[in-house]
């Protein structure tokens, strides 16, 4: 059985229950994160043994690739890249950059993605009188583009493993305002690659992207930072794939009673 995401049932009821009888059938658990596995075991005494693989992340910047932002005047691009869904936690995004437009800060919020909020997000915006600094990308074909513009990545999230999108982030030196839940934090150091704060508070929120929007130094600090931590963590295909081997290997072994390869049936 394969983890995704953290198991809170407070924040996501009914995903995970209905589960709890398979997981418990399984030889062996692999989670995307620790805290993902440390759900399954609080919340349903998941008892089979377990370990983490590394995900991975498909695109990132080819080597000799300039990671700097082109110039583009004083305006500080904020990105949000996935599902424009409540468990995203986008509707707590979006009161927080509209703060930062009210205080008169250069700021730009693109989101990238679809999903049920869309609409409603579209309605808050144009009500809100900021459709001029709020960009709707829609589905995309690749996140690069997207990374190449942006200043600050924000991923309020109300839960999850290993965010591939934080990882896509720290891979092009983007400084990171996430959400202090689930794996997030075994991926973002705290006031080092990014900053981190409570989920659901969009004043937290605020806080921490303004502080970024006010300091460049501190934006190319933290994502040198993220960048340095994404290389050393082997965020990988290989890596990904060879952890996951090791556990079918182990597994296998196991259930024949022989190493895994021996030509035992």
């Amino acid at each position: 059985y394969t983890e995704h995401g953290a198991p809170d049932t407070s924040v996501l009821p009914g995903v995970w229950e209905p589960l709890a009888p398979v997981i418990n059938q399984a030889d062996f658990i692999i989670g995307r994160s620790q805290a993902g596995i440390t759900g399954l075991r609080r919340l349903f005494g998941a008892s089979p043994p377990a370990e983490v693989a590394p995900p991975a992340v498909l695109e990132i910047p080819l080597p000799g690739t300039d990671l700097a932002r082109p110039a583009a005047g004083e305006t500080v691009r904020i990105l949000y890249i996935g599902r424009l869904s409540t468990e995203k936690g986008i509707q707590y995004l979006l009161p927080a950059f509209k703060q930062l437009v009210q205080e008169g800060l250069a700021v730009h919020l693109e989101l990238a993605g679809d999903g049920p909020l869309r609409q409603t997000l579209e309605q808050q915006v144009q009500a809100g009188l900021i459709a001029d600094r709020v960009t709707f990308t829609g589905v995309f074909d690749r996140v690069g583009p997207l990374l190449q513009r942006a200043d600050i990545v924000a991923h309020p999230t109300l839960n999850d493993g290993r965010s591939i999108s934080v990882l896509e982030a720290m891979s092009w030196a983007r400084p990171v305002v996430a959400s202090r839940i689930g794996g997030i934090p075994e991926i973002v150091t705290d006031e080092v690659t990014g900053l981190l704060v409570p989920p659901a508070e969009p004043l937290a929120l605020a806080d921490a992207l303004r502080r970024l929007a006010r300091d460049a130094a501190l934006r190319q600090q933290m994502g040198a930072a993220g960048r340095e931590s994404f290389l050393a963590g082997g965020f990988t295909q290989a890596n990904m794939a060879r952890a996951t081997l090791e556990v079918y290997r182990r597994v296998l072994e196991q259930r024949s009673g022989c190493p895994a390869g021996s030509g035992a049936s």
